[in-house]
């Protein structure tokens, strides 16, 4: 079974991200420059450099640079209200920032970010999914999120509906909300220590306490949203069943007993639209969405 980082890097860069045969000219404070590709490095080649390599030659990146700001309530809340002042926003834009102090999950549960620790961010997805379709956003998001963490050396595994897993603990969560498009929020623990992780009271962990290593956090999001590109253009095309056979491969609920709001039960698998498919306690089959 392909790797959700493997198959990143086995896809077809130059038909379906438009990867050009010569570097994209970006600007480099006011001086622009270019980067050439290495004369005689095939299309198979390039497929394996690291995704923040790789941006600089996608002509169709569609997310924008990324907007950062030092301190934010949270930048889904923040988003959502510029959409609903009116705010003329493109497809693709991204809000970020390097303190969170009122950021909200699944069930509104609270998630604070202190100053270059983590990674918090929103980006606005102006897409023709249907409402059905969107309930599965969460995970095509996840799979970029598993392809990144994949690709710095670690094994993830996702949790329905919108969490992110290493070793059993939480390294990230996702929300997705309808506002003018869909404004789609990611939390990630980057530079998260083990006392940090210790006092937010779940099992938790990052990027540092894995591999040792302190990343700086807006690249940690220009390698990640490479990763995003890929997954969320998947879910586009085809819904949850152009994710399906990757996310249940990679599933930690899957054949485990869970607790889901009111049920509880044994995940069997998943719906045509990403929905959980339960077997309770008294043998009924349930949908939980």
């Amino acid at each position: 079974m392909e790797t959700a980082a493997a198959l990143l890097r086995n896809w077809r860069l130059e038909t379906d991200m438009g990867l050009s045969p010569i570097a994209k000219r970006h600007e480099s404070g006011s001086k622009g420059t270019c980067t050439k590709i290495p004369r005689g490095t095939s299309h198979r080649q390039m497929r394996t450099f690291p995704a923040h390599y790789l941006r600089p030659y996608i002509k169709t990146m569609r997310f924008q640079e990324p907007q950062w700001h030092d301190e934010l309530p949270s930048t889904n809340t923040t988003l959502v209200e510029w959409l609903r002042e009116g705010r003329d926003l493109p497809d693709g834009f991204v809000l970020a920032a390097r303190s969170q102090t009122a950021g909200r999950g699944r069930y509104e549960r609270q998630w604070l970010v202190r100053p270059g620790r983590n990674l918090t961010f929103s980006a606005l997805l102006q897409t023709a999914a249907s409402p059905l379709q969107f309930l599965s956003l969460p995970q095509a998001a996840a799979l970029g999120v598993v392809a990144y963490l994949e690709e710095n050396g670690l094994e993830a595994q996702t949790k329905w509906p919108n969490d992110v897993l290493v070793d059993g603990r939480k390294i990230c969560g996702i929300l997705a909300e309808r506002c003018n498009g869909v404004v789609l929020g990611i939390g990630l623990n980057v530079n998260m220590d083990a006392d940090e992780a210790a006092s937010i009271g779940q099992p938790a962990t990052s990027l540092r306490i894995e591999t040792g290593t302190e990343r700086d956090v807006e690249r940690a999001l220009d390698e990640l949203l490479v990763h995003l590109q890929v997954w969320i253009g998947r879910w586009e095309k085809g819904g949850f069943s152009a994710l399906s056979a990757v996310w249940e491969s990679h599933c930690a609920n899957l054949g485990q007993y869970v607790a889901v709001g009111e049920y509880t039960g044994v995940v069997l698998g998943f719906g045509a639209a990403g929905q959980l498919l339960l077997r309770e306690d008294d043998g009924t089959r349930r949908e939980v969405w």
